[in-house]
C-alpha cells in the first residue's frame, strides 16, 4: 500500500498578502474547519477543490471574492 500523496497548495504571487484575496479567504476557511475538528482528509479535499477554482479564477484575473459573480461560478 502506497503513501498518500500530499498536494502542494496553489500559489499565486502576492495573493496571500491581500487580506481580501481568494487565497487569504481559503486560509481562513480552512483554519475555521480545523477549529471545528474536521478530518484531515476532508480538509485536503476541500482545499484541493477550492484551489482548482481559485486557479481558474486567477486565469481570468479574478483574485478577490467581491469580483466573483454567479455567472462565473456557473461557467466553472
Amino acid at each position: 500500500m502506497g503513501q498518500k500523496r500530499r498536494m502542494r497548495p496553489y500559489q499565486a504571487p502576492g495573493a496571500l498578502a491581500d487580506p481580501r484575496g481568494l487565497l487569504a479567504h481559503l486560509a481562513r476557511y480552512l483554519e475555521a474547519l480545523r477549529s471545528l475538528h474536521y478530518a484531515p482528509d476532508t480538509l485536503e479535499e476541500r482545499q484541493a477543490h477550492l484551489e482548482q477554482l481559485i486557479a481558474w479564477l486567477d486565469e481570468r484575473s479574478i483574485t478577490r471574492s467581491a469580483d466573483v459573480t454567479r455567472e462565473m461560478l456557473e461557467r466553472y
